[in-house]
Order: C-alpha cells, then sequence, then structure tokens
C-alpha cells in the first residue's frame, strides 16, 4: 500500500488534463477580471526577464574572475606588531 504523499511531480502533472487547465483559467479569470491579466501577464513577463539579466550578468561576472583572476596582494607579517601600537607606560 503506498501512501499519496510518494506521488512523484512528475506522476501529477502527467494526470493533468485538458479540462483542469481549462478550469484554472476560468478561476483565474474570474478572480482577477479580464482587465487585469494583460497587466499580470505583463509584471510576470518583466519580473522574468529581470531575473534571467540578472542570472546572465551573475554567470558573466564568474566567468570573468575565472579567466582573470584579481592579482594576488603579498600578506602582512602576523608576528611583528604594527610600529607605533606600542603602549608606553
Amino acid at each position: 500500500m503506498t501512501c499519496a504523499m510518494t506521488i512523484g511531480f512528475e506522476a501529477v502533472l502527467a494526470t493533468i488534463g485538458a479540462w483542469h487547465v481549462v478550469i484554472f483559467f476560468g478561476v483565474v479569470l474570474l478572480l482577477f477580471g479580464g482587465k487585469k491579466l494583460p497587466e499580470l501577464a505583463r509584471g510576470m513577463a518583466k519580473g522574468v526577464r529581470i531575473f534571467r539579466d540578472e542570472l546572465h550578468g551573475t554567470t558573466k561576472e564568474i566567468q570573468d574572475a575565472i579567466e582573470n583572476p584579481p592579482p594576488q596582494t603579498p600578506q602582512a607579517k602576523q608576528d611583528a606588531p604594527p610600529q607605533g601600537s606600542e603602549k608606553k607606560a
């Protein structure tokens, strides 16, 4: 006996039929109205476009850092304290 929670996401998508999609869009149309749907679609498209541009920019920055690593600076000696930081009693 299998539990309903063990059904995979692919199995759930496979059970969605054309009528489910029609009913979903009908409910969305009733909730938001015909005039708001184009605005919602534009807003979602703009959000996806911004996300894609940011993702592309981050990928480009990573590739640039791999191709041209920043110059390494020599590390200061940890043994000797900096001059002038000694306390006089």
